[in-house]
C-alpha cells in the first residue's frame, strides 16, 4: 500500500510540474502576442492620422461632392430650359424655311422650263434666219446671173472692138452660149465651195435648192445690145 501511494503521489507530482510548465508557456505566449498587438497599435497611431482630422476632411469632401452635383443638376434643368426656349423660337424660321425651299424649287422649275423654252426657240428662230438668208442669197445670185453672163458677152465685144475687128451674128450667138456656160461653171463652183472660178465646159450647175441647172434654166441676157454686124 505504501508503495502504491508513493508511485501515485509521484506521478501526481509529475503531471502538476507538466501542467505549471504549461501553464507558464502559455502566459508567456499571451504576453508576447499582447506585447506585439501593443506596438503595433502604436506604431500604427504613430503612422496614420488621427481619426479626428480624417473625419473633416471626408465631410468637407462630400459636402463638395453634393454641390458640384446640385450644380450639375441646375445647369443640367437650365440647359433643357434654354433648349426649350430655342425650339420654340426657331420654330417659325423652319416653318418659313420650308415654305422658302418649297416655292424656291417650284420657281427654279418654272425658270428651268422657260430657258428650255427659249433656248428652243431661239435655235428655231436661228435655224429659221439661216434658211431666209440662204434662200436670199440664193434669190439674188440668180437674178445677178443673167447680168453677169451678159457683162461677160460684152467684155469680149469690146475685146473684139479694141482689136479692130467686127462681130458676126454668128460669132455673136457663140459668145452668148460661152458666156451662159461660163457663168453656170462660176455658180456651180460657188454653190459647191469651190469659190470663184471658171473655165469648165460643163453646161449644168447645181442651185440654191440643190436642184440641177441647165443652160436652158438660166435666163437668157437683156436683148438691149444688139450685136455688131460687120
Amino acid at each position: 500500500m505504501k508503495r502504491a501511494k508513493e508511485r501515485a503521489v509521484s506521478k501526481i507530482t509529475a503531471v502538476d510540474a507538466k501542467v505549471k510548465r504549461n501553464d507558464v508557456a502559455m502566459e508567456n505566449d499571451a504576453m508576447r502576442i499582447y506585447d506585439d498587438s501593443f506596438s503595433m497599435r502604436a506604431r500604427a497611431e504613430d503612422t496614420l492620422l488621427n481619426r479626428g482630422t480624417i473625419e473633416p476632411m471626408v465631410s468637407d469632401t462630400k459636402r463638395a461632392l453634393r454641390e458640384t452635383e446640385d450644380e450639375c443638376k441646375h445647369a443640367v434643368r437650365r440647359l433643357n430650359a434654354a433648349l426649350v426656349n430655342l425650339g420654340t423660337a426657331i420654330a417659325p424660321a423652319l416653318d418659313v424655311k420650308e415654305h422658302i425651299d418649297a416655292a424656291t424649287k417650284e420657281d427654279l422649275l418654272h425658270l428651268t422650263d422657260a430657258v428650255e423654252v427659249i433656248e428652243w426657240k431661239a435655235a428655231d428662230r436661228a435655224v429659221m434666219a439661216w434658211e431666209r438668208f440662204v434662200d436670199a442669197a440664193s434669190r439674188v445670185e440668180d437674178l445677178l446671173r443673167p447680168r453677169a453672163r451678159a457683162r461677160v458677152v460684152l467684155e469680149e465685144k469690146i475685146k473684139r472692138l479694141e482689136e479692130g475687128r467686127f462681130v458676126t451674128i454668128e460669132e455673136d450667138e457663140e459668145m452668148r452660149d460661152r458666156g451662159r456656160k461660163d457663168v453656170v461653171n462660176r455658180v456651180r463652183l460657188k454653190l459647191r465651195g469651190g469659190g470663184d472660178g471658171g473655165g469648165g465646159d460643163s453646161p449644168s450647175s447645181v442651185d440654191g435648192d440643190g436642184d440641177v441647172l441647165d443652160e436652158e434654166d438660166v435666163p437668157s441676157p437683156p436683148t438691149s445690145n444688139p450685136p455688131l454686124r460687120a
